[in-house]
């Protein structure tokens, strides 16, 4: 190191740092675990506590309670009791981590080589169970984090170059995090970054997050820089194309997984924008609602049907809505008359479709074809096995024959009923007739 010629001011009023401090920290502590200290030695016989450093530094309690944590894991700070109050006082002997000893203390150690590159891992024999992940992870200590970034430059680069996607210092948990993908997963630093980077054009961002990607891509087996690129450039696109979606449909929430695996599929079969939006009106013209599940069945028909245009889109639509009041429906139809119809297509030639149709009209007595007289009908012939328009018009002949002997039968009871009636009306009439006889012979 070069001889500088200068010397300390001693006239303002100076404190004691701890040799370890500068020695085995300053080149893996944070720059907010740094400020933390300084504000704590600067009172050492009354240190302020979380809050009061945090509004000092005008940083969030929360990482300053970090970094006071961090100084008392390595024994920089330490707790004591005084009269039942917990404070924090200063270990100025502390001994360093454990590491490889050097003759000057400010000379980097000899890093332990490490390939630029971890080789691509086995196949897993099983998936890489998440409780298991975060137990392994946990067993690291904020020492083990120390001495593992003396002692690898990628390590140092990873926790220096992804600080930028956090927007501030890493806490403990964070650093465990990026260590454990890069020594227990065997991730290449440039592949973590492109995962963080990634999340964060996701807008999904977090350190759970992050640990749940790694997990997901060592499974498939995406370990290198390559895969990775294929893989970041698949995320990106379906996101793009999820927030066009959410666009076009006026979505305003954030699509549940379910909408977002038929997002996937409307991508992948690369459905026209003119088809997305006249699909969306129809769903909900009929359900008053957005319903992807009706969406998907409607553009999966389009799709079978070659159906390219909202012009064929339309055309296909009148020509199903003809097909309904053929039988007899107009508006809506369930889904449950919609497969009845479909059925009776199947097993109905058009000759007896229209057969039914006939008997419809005549035995309703109406202008229009009856959906429900229809369906009796159908399920009459469905049942006697009817298939030919000879044995449909043979059924409905038996059925017209023995109404008629029915009917005939009634008449002939009506008649017998009505000759009983009549005499008994006559025997009455005679009677009249024989008190009027005597009435007029006694006057």
């Amino acid at each position: 190191m070069m001889k500088m010629n200068y010397q300390f001011n001693f006239g303002f009023h100076a404190f004691s740092v701890p040799s370890a401090v500068v020695d085995n920290f300053l080149r893996v502590a944070t720059e907010t675990q740094l400020k933390v200290l300084l504000c704590l030695l600067r009172y050492p016989d009354n240190p302020p506590d979380a809050a009061q450093t945090a509004s000092f530094l005008k940083i969030p309690q929360e990482q300053a309670e970090e970094a006071i944590e961090f100084w008392t894991n390595f024994n920089i700070l330490l707790e004591k009791n005084d009269s039942g109050q917990n404070q924090l006082s200063f270990d100025f002997f502390a001994s360093a981590p454990e590491q490889k000893s050097s003759s000057a203390p400010m000379s980097s150690p000899e890093p332990e080589q490490k390939p630029s590159s971890a080789p691509e891992p086995a196949p897993p024999a099983k998936k890489l169970k998440e409780y298991d992940s975060r137990q392994e992870l946990m067993k690291l200590s904020n020492a083990d984090i120390v001495r593992m970034a003396e002692q690898s430059p990628d390590i140092m680069k990873l926790v220096r170059e992804s600080k930028k996607y956090y927007l501030r210092d890493q806490n403990p948990t964070e650093l465990r995090s990026l260590v454990w993908m890069y020594e227990y997963l065997g991730f290449p630093v440039k592949v973590i970054l492109m995962m963080m980077d990634c999340c964060q054009q996701l807008g999904t961002f977090d350190p759970r997050h992050l640990e749940k990607m790694a997990a997901k891509w060592w499974e498939r087996g995406i370990m290198t820089v390559p895969e990775a690129e294929k893989k970041v450039k698949e995320l990106l696109d379906s996101y793009t194309y999820q927030s066009y979606l959410c666009r076009i449909f006026e979505l305003q929430e954030k699509p549940t997984q379910s909408q977002k695996k038929f997002m996937k599929q409307w991508q992948e079969a690369a459905y026209p924008e003119e088809l997305l939006r006249y699909a969306r009106d129809l769903c909900v013209e009929s359900k008053s609602k957005i319903k992807f599940d009706y969406m998907d069945a409607i553009l999966k028909n389009w799709s079978e049907n070659n159906i390219t245009t909202v012009a064929e889109a339309e055309a296909a639509r009148k020509a199903y809505l003809e097909k309904l009041s053929y039988f007899g429906i107009s508006g809506k139809i369930s889904p449950a008359a919609e497969e009845q119809i479909q059925h009776w297509l199947s097993i109905f030639s058009e000759e007896m479709i229209e057969y039914a149709r006939k008997l419809s009209i005549e035995n309703t007595g109406k202008e229009t074809v009856t959906f429900s007289y229809l369906k009796k009908i159908f399920t009459d012939w469905e049942k006697a096995n009817v298939r030919t328009i000879e044995q449909a018009r043979t059924s409905d002949g038996k059925k017209g024959r023995k109404k008629k002997e029915v009917k005939d039968v009634i008449l002939e009871q009506e008649r017998e009923e009505l000759g009983k009636y009549l005499k008994l009306v006559n025997r009455f009439d005679d009677a009249d007739d024989i008190y009027v006889k005597e009435d007029d012979d006694e006057s």
